[in-house]
C-alpha cells in the first residue's frame, strides 16, 4: 500500500494556481509537510498527515459529519495515517504507513473535511507556539549546524541572553558554554557533548530522544556551573526548514539529591549491617553467658565478645560481689609495662568514682586475647580510654573498659553497643548471684543433717559454708568462724596446707585434741573451682568413738593373743602342779601328821593351792577356766558380798551399794562373780590409802547397736550394769591403755601379781559381757561391767559342803601326762579304788577290751597323742554300750 501512494505521489498532475484548495496544499507542501492525493469528485487533491494529527479518529469522524466505520477501534489515533487512497468501490481510503486500512470515508464528503482539518492546523500552531512560549522548561530550536532559530523566554532569562540576540547563534554560546568560544561542536569536549550528540542523531534518524542525560558546562555570571540536564529532542519543520526543538531539564539539584539519598541509603545500609552485627554477637553472647555458673568465665566470655564488636587493644573487667574481688585484663596485641600498671590503677580509680567501695586487695589476671597479635608494635601509652560500669541493683559492683593507642578509636555507636553489652552482663551477674545462692542454700540443706562436720572455704581460706555438725567442732580445732574475718590456717595444729596435701596422696590427718575428753578427728580438704578462684571443701569426722572402739578391739585381740599364750603356759603349769600336790598328799598320808616331815608336805599342799589359784586367774583370763554358771540374781549376791567386804576393807572407806529394788538376773558362775567383785573392791581400795569412797552400783539398761563397736561378739539387748566407782588416785592414760593385761601392776613387788584386773576381763568375756574402764589422774576410778540379762528367776542359794566319797570299785584312768596319771592313781588308790592305768586312747581301749565286764569307770584325758578322749568314748560305746566315762580337760566345755 506504502508502494502505491509513492506512485499517486509522483503522477500526480499540478492544480491550478487560482484554486483554494489547491493554494492551500501548496502553502502546506511549501512548509515541507509530507502530502499524499486523494480522489475527489474524478480530480485529486492533497491530503497531509497533519490535518488528522492528535485527534482521536472519532472524533474526526464526527467532526467531518462522517459516518464512523466500524471495523476501526475507537481508541486508535488517526495521526498514524499517511494518507487516505480512493478505492475501487469509489469511497475514500485511510492508510497507515505500513499500508494496513483504518476505516473509510465517502467522497463526497472529503473536500469539507479536508479544509476544516486545515483550519484546526492553524489553530494547532498558534497553540504549539504558546506552549512554546509558556513552558517552565528551557526550550530552543536549532537547524543542522546547531544555530538557534527559536528560544523561549526561560531559557533567555536563565542565560540572561536577549532573546533577540540568541536567534543565529550558535547553540553552545547561547546556552553559556565554557566550550564554544571555538565555535560550538568544534572543541574537542564538544565530542563527548550529550546535547549536540542528540540533535545530530535527531537530524540523522528522524527520531526524538527522551530524558537523555547530558553535562554541560556554562558560565552564569562570574562563575562556572556544571549542570546535570535531562535532554528531550525532536524533529520539526521551521518555515520549511528541517529543525529540532531541544528541551533542557536542569536536573542539577534532584542528582545532588539523588546523590545525597543513595550515600544516605548507602549510610543506613552499613548501619543496618553493622547493627545487625552487633545484634548477632550480642545475642551470641546471651547463648554463652546464659549457661555460665562463674562469674571468671561470665567476664572472660563479655571480654572476648567485646572484642568482636570494638577493636581495641586492651580490655578489662573488674567484679567486686560477695567475697569476690576480680580483675581481667586481655590484650590484643602487647602492651607496655607502664600501661599494664596504668590500667590495674585506673580501673580502681573509676570504680570508686562510679560509687563502687575502695578495694585493698584484688585478685588480678592478665591473660591474651586468642587472636593475639605478638608481632604488632607495643602499645607505649592510650590514645582512648573508656569506662562502663556495672550496676545491679542500683549498686556498682564493678565496671568494663576497653582501651586503644589511636585516638577517638571507638565511635559513638560503638561506644553505645559496649552499654549495651554491659547491661547484659550485669543481667547475667544478677542472675548468676540467684543461681548460686539457690545453690548454696541446696548445698547447705544437703549438708545440714550429714554426720560429718563439712566446712567450704573461699580463695581467701575464709569460711563461707559450716554445716550444723562443723559448727559443733570448729571451736575445738580453730580459732575461724563462720561470717568472721579470721582464715583457716590450721586445724589443730596442722596446717592445712599439710591436710591439703595428706589428702592429695589419698590420706587423711587424724587430729587429736585433748580432753577432758579427749577428741580425735579425721580431717580430709580437697580444693575446687579453677585456678584464680579457688575454694577448699573441708570434711571433719569425730572417730573418737571409733578410734575407742578400735582401740578396745586391738587390746581385745592382743588380750586374746596373751590369753591364749597363757593359757597354753598355765593349762601346763597346772598339770606339773597336779602332779606335785598329788604327790604330796599321797606322801602326807603316809607319815605322821605331826613330824617335820608332814609339816613340810603341808606347806608344799599349801603353796601348791596359792599356786593353783595363780594358775586359776590366768586361766579366768585366757577363758580356759572351768565355770559352772546358773541363773542367779545380782542383788542379794552384792548385798552379801558388801557385808564381806566392810570387814576386809578400812574404816576410812565409805563402801555403799547403790541399786533399786527389783530382780537383776544373769547366767553366771557364782564363784567367778564373787572373784570380780573382790578383785575390783580390792583394786579400789588400794588405790584410796588416805580413805575416800567406794561405791557398787547395780542398774538395767538398754544397748543398741554402738555395743558391736565395743566389741564385735557382743549383741544389742537388755545387760545387767555392775559399776565400782572410787575416788583413788586414778590412772595416766598409759596405764589404763594396759590395764587388763596379766601380770602388768603398778603396785610395789610383792603385793600384786597383775592378774587381778585381767582375771576379770577374762571372766566377763567368757560370761559374754563387756567391761570399761573411765579414769582420770587424782579424780578417780569407774568400772563397768555388763552382763546379759536373763528373764527369769534365780533358784534359793545350797548350803554346805559335799564330803568326799570313798569306794572300792575299778578305775581305768587313761592320761597321756606321767606325772598327772601317776598322781591320780595314787589319789584314787587312797581312797580305796583299785586303778588300772594307759598312756593313751589306744592303750586304754585294749586294757577295757582286756577287763570287759571288770571295768566299773573310765577316767579319761580330753587331748592325747594317738587317740583322744573323745574318740575313746566313741570306740568304748561300740563295744560296750554300758561303759561309763568321765573325760577330764584342763579347757572349757566350748573348747
Amino acid at each position: 500500500m506504502s508502494e502505491e501512494i509513492g506512485e499517486l505521489v509522483e503522477e500526480a498532475p499540478l492544480l491550478p494556481p487560482d484554486d483554494s484548495v489547491g493554494e492551500a496544499l501548496r502553502r502546506l507542501s511549501e512548509d515541507g509537510v509530507p502530502f499524499a492525493l486523494v480522489r475527489v469528485e474524478g480530480r485529486w487533491r492533497y491530503v497531509t498527515p497533519g490535518t488528522l494529527a492528535g485527534i482521536p479518529r472519532t472524533r474526526t469522524l464526527m467532526d467531518a459529519g462522517l459516518p464512523e466505520a466500524p471495523e476501526v477501534p475507537p481508541d486508535l489515533l488517526v495521526r498514524e495515517a499517511l494518507g487516505i487512497l480512493e478505492s475501487e468501490g469509489g469511497e475514500a481510503l485511510v492508510v497507515t504507513e505500513k499500508g494496513r486500512p483504518l476505516g473509510v470515508l465517502r467522497r463526497s464528503k472529503v473536500l469539507g473535511y479536508l479544509l476544516d482539518q486545515a483550519e484546526r492546523a492553524r489553530e494547532t500552531a498558534e497553540e504549539l507556539a504558546a506552549v512554546f512560549r509558556a513552558s517552565p522548561l528551557p526550550i530552543l530550536v536549532v537547524d543542522e549546524d546547531l544555530r538557534v532559530l527559536e528560544m523561549n523566554e526561560v531559557l533567555s532569562e536563565c542565560m540572561e541572553v536577549p532573546l533577540g540576540e540568541a536567534v543565529g547563534r550558535m547553540a553552545g554560546e547561547a546556552l553559556g558554554c565554557v566550550h564554544a568560544e571555538g565555535g560550538c561542536g568544534s572543541a574537542p569536549a564538544c565530542e563527548g557533548c550529550g546535547v549536540i550528540r542528540a540533535v545530530s542523531s535527531t537530524f540523522k534518524k528522524g527520531r526524538p530522544h527522551r530524558d537523555l542525560e547530558a553535562t554541560v558546562k556554562v558560565r552564569m555570571g562570574d562563575e562556572t556551573r556544571e549542570l546535570h540536564v535531562l535532554v528531550n529532542t525532536a524533529l520539526l519543520s521551521h518555515r520549511g526548514r528541517r529543525a529540532v526543538v531541544v528541551a533542557l531539564q536542569d536536573v542539577t539539584e534532584k542528582r545532588r539529591l539523588l546523590e545525597e539519598l543513595k550515600e544516605l541509603n548507602e549510610n543506613l545500609e552499613r548501619k543496618v549491617q553493622e547493627r545487625t552485627f552487633e545484634l548477632q554477637v550480642l545475642y551470641e553472647l546471651s547463648q554463652q553467658i546464659g549457661h555460665t555458673l562463674s562469674y571468671s568465665d561470665l567476664f572472660k566470655l563479655v571480654l572476648q565478645y567485646l572484642h568482636r564488636i570494638l577493636p581495641y587493644d586492651v580490655a578489662g573487667s573488674l567484679l567486686v560481689v560477695d567475697d569476690l574481688k576480680e580483675m581481667f585484663i586481655k590484650k590484643a596485641r602487647p602492651i607496655s609495662e607502664e600501661v599494664l600498671v596504668e590500667v590495674k590503677r585506673l580501673m580502681l580509680e573509676r570504680f570508686v568514682e562510679m560509687g563502687g567501695m575502695e578495694i585493698e586487695e584484688v585478685e588480678e589476671v592478665v591473660f591474651e586475647a586468642h587472636d593475639y597479635r605478638r608481632d604488632a608494635p607495643v602499645v607505649p601509652y592510650l590514645g582512648t580510654k573508656f569506662f562502663v560500669p556495672l550496676v545491679v541493683d542500683d549498686k556498682t559492683i564493678g565496671l568494663v573498659f576497653a582501651g586503644a593507642e589511636a585516638e577517638d578509636a571507638f565511635p559513638k555507636e560503638r561506644r553505645e553497643v559496649l552499654d549495651t553489652l554491659v547491661q547484659q552482663a550485669a543481667i547475667s551477674v544478677q542472675r548468676l548471684k540467684a543461681v548460686l545462692a539457690a545453690e548454696k542454700t541446696r548445698l547447705e540443706a544437703a549438708i545440714e543433717g550429714m554426720r560429718e562436720g563439712v566446712v567450704i572455704l573461699d580463695k581467701e581460706r575464709m569460711i563461707t559454708v559450716a554445716n550444723p555438725r562443723a559448727r559443733e567442732f570448729l571451736p575445738l580445732l580453730t580459732k575461724a568462724r563462720l561470717g568472721g574475718k579470721r582464715p583457716v590456717r590450721r586445724f589443730g595444729g596442722v596446717e592445712l596446707d599439710v591436710i591439703l596435701e595428706m589428702t592429695r596422696s589419698g590420706k587423711h590427718q587424724e587430729v587429736v585434741v585433748p580432753g577432758p575428753p579427749e577428741r580425735t578427728f579425721e580431717i580430709t580438704a580437697s580444693p575446687f573451682g579453677k585456678e584464680g578462684s579457688r575454694g577448699t571443701v573441708i570434711v571433719i569426722r569425730d572417730v573418737t568413738e571409733e578410734r575407742e572402739a578400735q582401740r578396745m578391739q586391738a587390746q581385745q585381740e592382743r588380750l586374746a593373743a596373751v590369753g591364749q599364750m597363757a593359757g597354753g603356759i598355765a593349762h601346763d603349769f597346772n598339770n606339773i602342779l597336779s602332779v606335785i600336790m598329788g604327790y604330796a598328799e599321797i606322801a602326807l598320808m603316809k607319815v605322821e601328821p605331826e613330824s617335820e616331815l608332814g609339816e613340810c608336805l603341808r606347806t608344799i599342799i599349801s603353796q601348791g593351792r596359792r599356786a593353783a589359784r595363780l594358775v586359776r586367774q590366768v586361766l579366768d583370763f585366757s577363758r580356759r577356766s572351768t565355770s559352772e554358771p546358773r541363773p542367779m540374781d545380782l542383788l542379794p549376791f552384792l548385798k552379801e558380798m558388801v557385808k564381806f567386804l566392810k570387814s576386809s576393807i578400812p574404816e576410812n572407806i565409805e563402801l555403799s551399794l547403790k541399786a533399786e529394788p527389783g530382780t537383776y538376773t544373769v547366767n553366771a558362775d557364782p564363784t567367778q562373780m564373787q572373784q570380780v567383785v573382790m578383785n575390783l573392791a580390792f583394786n579400789a581400795r588400794d588405790a584410796m590409802p588416805g580413805g575416800g569412797k567406794l561405791e557398787i552400783g547395780l542398774d538395767k539398761v538398754e544397748l543398741g547397736e554402738e555395743v558391736r563397736s565395743w566389741d564385735p561378739e557382743l549383741a544389742p539387748g537388755r545387760y545387767i550394769l555392775v559399776t565400782v566407782r572410787d575416788t583413788g588416785t586414778g590412772m595416766p592414760p598409759e596405764v589404763l591403755e594396759r590395764a587388763f593385761d596379766p601380770f602388768f601392776t603398778t603396785k610395789e613387788p610383792g603385793r600384786g601379781t597383775g592378774l587381778g584386773l585381767s582375771q576379770v576381763y577374762g571372766i566377763v568375756k567368757q560370761h559374754k559381757g563387756h567391761i570399761s574402764i573411765e579414769s582420770e589422774v587424782g579424780r578417780g576410778t569407774l568400772v563397768s561391767v555388763y552382763l546379759p540379762e536373763l528373764v527369769q528367776e534365780a533358784p534359793p542359794e545350797e548350803e554346805g559342803e559335799e564330803e568326799v566319797p570313798r569306794g572300792s570299785e575299778t578305775v581305768l584312768v587313761v592320761e597321756d601326762e606321767e606325772g598327772v596319771r601317776e598322781s591320780l592313781r595314787g589319789i584314787l588308790e587312797g581312797l580305796g579304788y583299785k586303778v588300772l592305768t594307759a598312756s593313751d586312747g589306744e592303750e586304754g581301749l585294749r586294757l577295757y577290751g582286756e577287763h570287759l565286764g571288770k571295768i566299773d569307770l573310765v577316767l579319761s584325758d580330753m587331748v592325747m597323742p594317738r587317740m583322744g578322749g573323745r574318740e575313746l568314748y566313741r570306740r568304748l560305746k561300740e563295744m560296750d554300750p554300758d561303759a561309763r566315762v568321765l573325760i577330764l580337760s584342763g579347757y572349757g566345755l566350748g573348747e
